[in-house]
Parts: C-alpha cells; sequence; structure tokens
C-alpha cells in the first residue's frame, strides 16, 4: 500500500502543482509556518522504515503535551504524536501515569523502530517506547556510571543497535534491543574520572522466571571507564589535557561495532605525546563495553604524526564532531568523520574525511594493501563482498589529513557542518552560516579505482536547501525527497520535506517560456565560477531549450554578497526575433525565439563555450547549429561570464547560424554539444566533428571548416548505426553508439585529429551488452593535486534495447594520464563470479536516461505504447544485496515512480542545478524540481 500511496499522491502533485515543498505540521499551538510551538530538542530517522521521529525541547501541558514524542512518515504531512496516553504500561505495570507526557526531550535514538530517550528533567534516566501489537509500553532504567561502586550519571549521548537475540551465559534471553550510552559521573562533565560508555539490554527478567517479562537491565560491570587519564585516548605516556563533553556514539550492525567519537585536547609538554579521537568496542549481547583505539598507538615512533583520527603533537587540538560508516557500492567499509585536528574547533567542524576500516574488527585498513573478493562458499562462486583485512605495519599504510581519497569534497565545508549523513557512495553535510554561500546541503560522491577503493571525491555542491540554516535532515532514499529542520537563531520549530514539483520559480519561469513549445528538450546547467574557467559562465545559469527557442536564467543571486539561490526571476527579457536588440543589460530570466533559431528546428541541447578571451552560448536542434554573438564573432569577456543579470550581453547580439563548411554530411539531428580544451564538437546521429571555439569561428559571415571525426561508415559499423552520446577529456574520448561503445585508440587525441582513421577509435568491450549503448553519465571527472593533466572518474554506461525490452548498467573507472593508454578506462570489476565482468545492475525493461549522485539511482522512460511516461527512483535495498546478486536480480522491482505523467509524451535527462541543489526534470509538458 505504501508503493501505492507514494506513485498517486506524487503524480497527483505533478498534475496539480501547488508548492515546491511541504510544511510537516505538528502540534496545535504552532505558528501557521512552524511544525511546533516550541523548538524540537532530539530527532531519530529509521533508513528501513522511512520514518522521522522528533521530540520536543521544552516542558509543554495541555493539548501539545502528546506531541513531545511525534513521528511522520514519507508521504504523510503531518506529525503523529505518541504520548497520546496519559496511562500506560511502565516497567511491566499497567495503568501508569505516563512519565513522558509533556516532558522536555534532549536526546532520542531509534532501537529498531523504537524510540529511546532521555528527559531534560532527569538525565539520569533511560525511557525505551516498545511500539508493539499491544500498545506502547515503556521501559525505564538509571543509567550507571563507572565509578566504584557504580552510581546513578547522566546520559549526554546514545545509539540503538539490534544484534541478533540470544541467551547469556545465564540463560537469560537477550532481546537484541541494545542502547549504548555516554555516561557522565552525576553534575561532572565527560572526562571527568567516573565517566564511561554504558551498555543497556532489553532482556527477560531473571528475577521473575515464570512471568517472562521484559526489563531493561544493565549488566554489572559493564560501563566502561573514559575519561582524561584513560590510556585508550592518548598516544605516549602521558595523559591528555582536556577531553570534550560532547562524545559522539555510532553503532553498524553489519559490522558488529559501536564507534565513539571525542573532541581531545593532548598534553602541551611532550612532542611525542598525542591523542585518539574514535575508540571502538563490539556490539555483540554478551561481551561488555571495551574500548579500543582504531590506530595502533605503537605506529607512532616518531613526532608529529597524522593519522586524521590519531595525531601526534604537543597541545595538540583533534576532534571527531560527526560520524558515520560507508559501506560503498564496491562492498567495502569506510569511517566518515566531520574532524581531524586544527587550529580550533570551528576549523576542524569543517573538515570531512573518509577512511577504509577493517570488516571484522573496525580498525583503521592498511590503505597500501589489497581488498579481498568474498565469494559464496557453496554452489556457484558468486560475489558476495569485498573486505580490507589487512592492518597498517606504520603510519605511512595510514590516510594523512592531506591525502587526496580521505578528503571528502576536495576542500572543508564553506562553513562548520551541523549535521552529516551517508547514503550509498555519497556524504552529505549541512551548514548553518557561510560567510560566502547560503546555508544548505552539501553532498560529495566517492570515485573507485578498479579494486573497489575510493580514489578520489567530487567537490562539494549543493544538494539542497530551504531558504535558511539547517539544523538537521535526512534524505529519504526511497522517493528522493529531503526532509529538513529549519534553524533559526539555534533553535529548530519548523519541518518541510521537499516535493516533486512544477511550482518552484525556476520550473514556473522555464514553463511559462517552453510550455507552448513541445515543453523542454533539452537542459544544461553550469556553477558560478571566478574566473569562468572550464568553459562555463561566472555566474549559475541553466539554459532550457525548446522547438525554435532557448531560456536562459542566472540561478543564483549575489545581489547581498552572500551567493544564494535565486528565489524570483524578474526582470526577463523577451525576444521574438532572435536578438538582444532592446536589451537593458538586467534580467534575471532571457527568452529567445524567432531568427536564426526558427531555422534549427527543435532545439535539444547547448554548451558555453570560451577561447580565454570571449565566451559564447552554441545550442543544436534537428536542423543545425547556431550561436549568440555579435556579427564580427565576438561574444561577452570570458573573465566576466555572461554577467550578473546577464549585464555583459550587449544590444548588438543575436543568434545566427553556424554555417559549417568541409564536412559533406549535413549537421542535423544534433545529440549533444561539449566544450572541452577550446575546441566545441558537435555530435550528430550519424556526424562527430570538432570546431575550434574562436571569433573567427563564430563570426555571423563565416564558413568555418570542421574536422570530421567520426561516421558510421569511417568507423565500419552498421549503415543502420546512430550515435547516442559522448564523452571528451582533452585527448580522449567515448563515443556510445547502437552498435556498441568505442573510444579513442591508444596515443591518439581527439582534439588534434582531423580525420576518422588518425583516432583508430576501439570497440569496448562489454560483457552481456544488447549491442546498443544510450547513454555516458560521469562522475567526475577530478584533476589530481599537483600532477598536471591528469584525472580520475568513473562512467555509468547504459546499455539498451527498446528491440531486446533490456537495460542494463555497466561502470568504468577512467584514469586519464595526459594520454590514451589501455588503462586510460577499465571496466570495474562487478563480478557475477570469480573474474567474470558483468555489468552493475540489471535494470531489466527498457529505460531512456540514468542519473544517479551515488546516494539514490533513477531511471526514466518516455511514453511507449499504453505506459505513461515516468521518473523511478530504484528501490535503495539494492545497496545491501550481496554483489554478485545485483546483476542476477532486477532492481525496478519495487522501483518508486517518482513521477508519471500520462500528459508528458517525453521526459529528459535529469540533472542537478548547481545554483540551488534542486534536481530538475525536462518534460514537454514543463520543467519539473526537487528543492
Amino acid at each position: 500500500m505504501l508503493h501505492f500511496f507514494i506513485i498517486s499522491i506524487l503524480a497527483l502533485i505533478i498534475q496539480s502543482p501547488m508548492q515546491c515543498s511541504v510544511l510537516i505540521t505538528g502540534d496545535p499551538q504552532a505558528p501557521a509556518d512552524a511544525s511546533f510551538s516550541v523548538p524540537i530538542g532530539a530527532y531519530a530517522y529509521s533508513n528501513t522504515t522511512h520514518l522521522l521521529y522528533v521530540a520536543l525541547g521544552q516542558a509543554t501541558t495541555g493539548d501539545v503535551a502528546p506531541f513531545n514524542l511525534s513521528v511522520t512518515n514519507a508521504i504523510s504531512t503531518a506529525f503523529t504524536p505518541l504520548l497520546n496516553n496519559a496511562t500506560l504500561t511502565v516497567d511491566n505495570v499497567k495503568a501508569q501515569p505516563n512519565p513522558l507526557l509533556g516532558q522536555p526531550i534532549q536526546l532520542m535514538t531509534l532501537v529498531g523502530m523504537n524510540p529511546a530517550v532521555v528527559a531534560t528533567t532527569d538525565t539520569t534516566k533511560l525511557y525505551l517506547l516498545w511500539l508493539n501489537n499491544d500498545g506502547t509500553q515503556i521501559f525505564t532504567r538509571v543509567m550507571q556510571d563507572a565509578e566504584n561502586p557504580p552510581q546513578p550519571g547522566n546520559i549526554i549521548a546514545m545509539a540503538g543497535s539490534i544484534p541478533p537475540s540470544e541467551f547469556d551465559t545465564s540463560g537469560v534471553l537477550r532481546s537484541g534491543m541494545t542502547i549504548f550510552s555516554a555516561v557522565a559521573k552525576q553534575n561532572t562533565p565527560f572526562g571527568t574520572v567516573g565517566g564511561g560508555i554504558a551498555k543497556t539490554i532489553l532482556a527477560f527478567d531473571s528475577a521473575n522466571e515464570e512471568t517472562r517479562k521484559f526489563i531493561l537491565d544493565q549488566p554489572t560491570g559493564t560501563t566502561a571507564p573514559l575519561d582524561v587519564l584513560s590510556p585508550v585516548i592518548r598516544i605516549g605516556p602521558d595523559p591528555v589535557q582536556m577531553l570534550g563533553s560532547t562524545p559522539i556514539l555510532h553503532v553498524s550492525d553489519q559490522l558488529k561495532t559501536l564507534f565513539v567519537g571525542l573532541p581531545v585536547i593532548g598534553n602541551t609538554i611532550n612532542p611525542q605525546d598525542g591523542v585518539q579521537t574514535v575508540l571502538r568496542s563490539d556490539t555483540t549481547l554478551a561481551g561488555a563495553v571495551v574500548l579500543n583505539p582504531l590506530v595502533d598507538p605503537a605506529l607512532f615512533t616518531g613526532t608529529n604524526g597524522d593519522a586524521i583520527i590519531a595525531v601526534q603533537g604537543p597541545g595538540v587540538i583533534a576532534a571527531t564532531l560527526k560520524l558515520q560508516t560507508m559501506r560503498t557500492s564496491t562492498g567495502l567499509w569506510y569511517l566518515v568523520i566531520v574532524g581531524g585536528s586544527g587550529p580550533n574547533i570551528a576549523t576542524i567542524s569543517q573538515n570531512v574525511f573518509a577512511m577504509p576500516i577493517i570488516t571484522n574488527s573496525g580498525a583503521l585498513a592498511n590503505v597500501n594493501a589489497q581488498p579481498i573478493t568474498i565469494f559464496k562458499s557453496e554452489g556457484p562462486s558468486l560475489v558476495v563482498r569485498r573486505d580490507f583485512v589487512v592492518a597498517p605495519e606504520s603510519l605511512s599504510d595510514l590516510y594523512s589529513s592531506t591525502s587526496i581519497p580521505a578528503i571528502v569534497g576536495t576542500q572543508p565545508l564553506p562553513a562548520p557542518a551541523t549535521d552529516l549523513h551517508v547514503v550509498g557512495d555519497t556524504v552529505f553535510a549541512s551548514t548553518l552560516n557561510p560567510t560566502t554561500n547560503a546555508p544548505g546541503i552539501w553532498y560529495s560522491q566517492a570515485i573507485f579505482t578498479t579494486n573497489g577503493t575510493i580514489i578520489a571525491w567530487t567537490p562539494w555542491r549543493l544538494a539542497g536547501g530551504f531558504g535558511t540554516g539547517i539544523g538537521f535532515f535526512e534524505l529519504d532514499d526511497f522517493s528522493g525527497n529531503f526532509w529538513g529542520g529549519l534553524s533559526t537563531n539555534g533553535t529548530v520549530n519548523t519541518v518541510l520535506r521537499t516535493l516533486w514539483s512544477l511550482a518552484s520559480p525556476l520550473s514556473q519561469v522555464v514553463t511559462q517560456y517552453l510550455h507552448n513549445q513541445g515543453g523542454v528538450q533539452g537542459l544544461i546547467d553550469t556553477p558560478r565560477l571566478t574566473p569562468a574557467s572550464d568553459g562555463n559562465a561566472q555566474i549559475a545559469l541553466t539554459v532550457a531549450t525548446g522547438l525554435h527557442q532557448v531560456c536562459m536564467v542566472q540561478g543564483d543571486d549575489n545581489s547581498s554578497g552572500i551567493i544564494t539561490p535565486r528565489t524570483t526571476f524578474e526582470p526577463t527579457f523577451a525576444s521574438s526575433n532572435g536578438s538582444l536588440n532592446n536589451f537593458s543589460g538586467s534580467a534575471a530570466a532571457l527568452d529567445f525565439s524567432g531568427g536564426a533559431l526558427n531555422s534549427i528546428g527543435t532545439i535539444v541541447t547547448a554548451a558555453i563555450v570560451n577561447d580565454g578571451t570571449y565566451g559564447w552560448i552554441v545550442v543544436g536542434g534537428t536542423q543545425g547549429i547556431a550561436v549568440l554573438a555579435r556579427p564580427d564573432g565576438t561574444g561577452w569577456p570570458f573573465a566576466t561570464g555572461p554577467g550578473e543579470l546577464f549585464s555583459e550581453l550587449t544590444p548588438d547580439m543575436q543568434w545566427h547560424i553556424i554555417d559549417v563548411q568541409s564536412v559533406n554530411i549535413p549537421f542535423s539531428f544534433i545529440r549533444k554539444l561539449i566544450f572541452d580544451s577550446g575546441n566545441l564538437y558537435i555530435l550528430g546521429m550519424n556526424i562527430l566533428a570538432r570546431l575550434p571555439a574562436s571569433a573567427a569561428t563564430f563570426a555571423s559571415n563565416a564558413q568555418p571548416h570542421a574536422s570530421l571525426l567520426a561516421t558510421p561508415v569511417a568507423l565500419n559499423l552498421p549503415l543502420s548505426a546512430t550515435f547516442a552520446d559522448l564523452f571528451v577529456l582533452h585527448h580522449f574520448a567515448l563515443l556510445a553508439t547502437s552498435a556498441g561503445l568505442l573510444r579513442v585508440g591508444n596515443n591518439q587525441a581527439i582534439d588534434l585529429a582531423t580525420t576518422p582513421d588518425q583516432l583508430q577509435w576501439t570497440p569496448v568491450t562489454i560483457p552481456y551488452s544488447t549491442g546498443s549503448v544510450t547513454q555516458i553519465f560521469p562522475i567526475g571527472p577530478v584533476a589530481r593535486t599537483n600532477t598536471p593533466d591528469t584525472f580520475d572518474g568513473n562512467l555509468y554506461i547504459l546499455d539498451a534495447s527498446v528491440t531486446h525490452l533490456q537495460a542494463r548498467i555497466y561502470r568504468f573507472v577512467l584514469a586519464y594520464q595526459g594520454a590514451v593508454s589501455a588503462t586510460t578506462l577499465q571496466i570495474f570489476p562487478d563480478d557475477i563470479i570469480t573474474n567474470t565482468p558483468a555489468f552493475f545492475l540489471n535494470i531489466g525493461d527498457y529505460r531512456n536516461f540514468l542519473t544517479t549522485d551515488g546516494a539514490i539511482l533513477a531511471l526514466s522512460r518516455s511514453r511507449y505504447e499504453q505506459h505513461f511516461t515516468f521518473l523511478e527512483i530504484v528501490n535503495p535495498l539494492w545497496h545491501t544485496w550481496p554483489l554478485g546478486y545485483r546483476s542476477t536480480l532486477m532492481v525496478i522491482r519495487g522501483a518508486q515512480h517518482v513521477i508519471q505523467s500520462d500528459q508528458a509524451s517525453r521526459i529528459g535527462h535529469m540533472i542537478r542545478n548547481f545554483a540551488s541543489g534542486a534536481w530538475l526534470v525536462p518534460l514537454d509538458i514543463g520543467l519539473i524540481t526537487n528543492n
């Protein structure tokens, strides 16, 4: 039923758009624009049930009190209170006063779908709400510290776990519901002697064998001491100077490991001293909490050692402020943290790092050792997973804070992180108050090498925002929607959820111009860069195209000195003769029709190009290509880009046809335009050519000469073969055709060749291929630091055939090192069985386009016979499947149609908007966004 409602509601929203995000309503006394009348004190999210729980941080009464703990789901627009009953069963005693009704809650974690909370009024007591068919029960436990004898202690952090149920050595059944707590000696900060990490288990009451009632049990001796004197947090002989009062607890049930993140200040005297900021403990039910470092302190044999979470130096300030674990799509485990070392906590909180961990221990792995592949022991040798198994032997076997594979986002966040989440291959982090960019949610995606390890990360990009600071967020990877807790002056009262909608300002301005001209047929998006390098505009620019029409929109706003997503697109400028005649030099959106655009048919692609002096926009359609330029071919100044509100565009600019000569094949049915290294590459249905970007090329009376690089005949393909997609990086190029995938030959150069035979086009082997490659989707590539003309990236290849009713996704590793060689492009070993390369994911039926940010994988298909146009998100459970099974099972089973329309005939390639982080989906009925 849940699947049906998601499809139905989202389809309705698209057909009758009213808003681009929805307020999740809460208590009845809340203001109209807020969820709750008092601030939220804690929240928790279940990735398996897609439920968001929130707890209020202030005491309440009356009709607000039941909402001090409430829950919502992925399709609801309201929070449901969980504290409705004035009386309930508490510690197996029925009809007791509800101890949490109206109580302020400051901590919460989930044990499965059961919330465990701590009230502000008594931080020594732990409450577990057991939500079952018999109604809500509450179990309580006063937590004991690490004193001898133990005393009640203050709970300051928690993490839930559900290891398998088992009987302990005395025959008592342990349910598997486990809560780990950081407990401070009462009325003292954490770090004072007496504090530690405790373990509480929901178990049968051994004192009442006949009733067999469950109780919350803290077995004697299970609180592990953790304070400034603990040897486990130091490197060298001397105690640390200070242990921070805000530890972070995170449990990975798959790894059976509890991770504890700490802020620590080291001893100020001995340069060989240092600190450990992450500890680990086994989470199996039978064992007590035993804390161990992730890095063996014996590896630090000198001074100033740096292993990110273990750092040497007198008085060093180091911290792990947020902590998550990542199981990559390649089957390997990583620890992801906000932290490291630095001059102060504010600086440290902008750094995000990822480090490989040994699967069976949770310790940091040897980064110079190869991971191993685990196969199914019985039957066919199916690939199950990959593991890091080798421990480091020296500090050189660990990443430091300058190691490129460890630096998520390639650089620090623009402001301190307020929240951190890992979904799939992607790290998301939110910020509150950057000085140069709007607050929002940022993401960075892992790039893999051929052994499955992370070799680099994509730069931080906006994934979304709600126009204000983000106190907390969650991504529902089932629907692609974000939840956001909006922060005002450090408090969160409001929760919003994004929608797939035609109602965003960007959707409305684009749809307004293009709706009556076949909708959006092409879409590109470029980031704000200074200077306008790599062919991109300095402003964040979105270009939407349609029948005889081009719409250019500045997506960001710098009027306040802080770059924010634009919320209004006024003023606008509309031209019906394909020129900027009468343009005043100030418009948030430009709409062009008429003139030369009438001669190039349905416009499906565009590119921003430059020659280092000028910049241009070039568009391609079914009947040719055109450029926006002055009569002499000059464009806007390269150094400024088009300028704020297109101020660098002048009234003498107009669209005119690029009348290419020397190629005997007409430039028609253009599929894609790409700019790279000073050249414009033109991909048609049966032609690939190159033009130099220059004023001479783009002058209105010019007849430029193009270099013909490929035709089906020249590549010895069948006469019926067509070209579908193209990827270019300096000398390297990859060409997708209906007859397979081809790359530039070894030691050849796409930017220098003048004929197809010079490129020695080489077929790329794709096992189990349908024979037709329809899309190349790049991740990155990113340049290697201090290594000129060297790039790392991954390429997702969509192999799809309407005839065969089949689609599969393959992954390739791109390692470009200045020249094309046999190792520039290698298929990633997504093996089904031992040493048998195969496809990454089996989609099943035909799909037009794929898009992924590493967290969600979206597929789309235009209207086909009786089937509606749709965009679907692959069921996120595929992340948990054994590696070999991904190729044998169809991942579209359980996929969610987040867009489904009986009005649209065509859907294009979904892209992410640089200015706002929104997903943009072009259809012939308009532009749908999610932000």
